[in-house]
C-alpha cells in the first residue's frame, strides 16, 4: 500500500531575499530613470559619464534601513561607490547643495534612530516596493 503523497511546502521568500530584490529593482530603475536616451548618466560624485549598467546606486549614508530613502541615493560610478566607498565627503557636499541641509539632517537623525533601534522591513512592505518599482520599470 502506498503512503499518501504529501502536499508540497509553500516556500516563502524571506525578508533578506525580498530586501535584496527590492534594491536590485530600485537600483535598476533609478539608474535607468537618470540616464539620457542613449543610457548615459554621469555619476553624482565625479560628474564622469557612463553606461546606466556601468554604475551603482549609491548611498549616502550607508544602512539597510535607508535603502528606500530617496533622499539618499544618487548614480555613482562604481570606481566612487566601491573603490572610494561612496567618496562621502563631495556626496555630502553636492547632496546638501542639491536637498538642503534641513533634509540632510534628517537622513543623519533617521540613521541615528535605526542604530539604536534597528528598522526591519516587513515582507508586505518589500513586496509592495517589489511591485511598484516593477511597474516603474515598464513605463520606461
Amino acid at each position: 500500500m502506498r503512503k499518501p503523497s504529501k502536499k508540497p511546502k509553500v516556500k516563502h521568500k524571506s525578508a533578506t531575499k525580498l530586501h535584496k530584490k527590492a534594491w536590485e529593482l530600485e537600483s535598476k530603475f533609478k539608474r535607468r530613470e537618470a540616464a539620457d536616451e542613449h543610457g548615459i548618466v554621469r555619476c553624482y560624485t565625479c560628474d564622469h559619464p557612463h553606461y546606466f549598467t556601468d554604475t551603482d546606486l549609491g548611498h549616502y549614508i550607508h544602512l539597510n534601513a535607508l535603502d528606500f530613502e530617496p533622499d539618499n541615493l544618487r548614480v555613482q560610478c562604481k570606481q566612487c561607490n566601491k573603490w572610494k566607498s561612496g567618496n562621502s565627503g563631495v556626496y555630502g557636499e553636492r547632496l546638501t547643495k542639491e536637498i538642503g541641509a534641513e533634509r540632510v539632517q534628517r537622513l543623519r537623525d533617521l540613521a541615528q534612530e535605526y542604530k539604536t533601534h534597528p528598522r526591519q522591513f516587513k515582507i508586505g512592505e518589500l513586496e509592495e516596493i517589489i511591485t511598484t518599482y516593477q511597474d516603474l520599470l515598464k513605463t520606461l
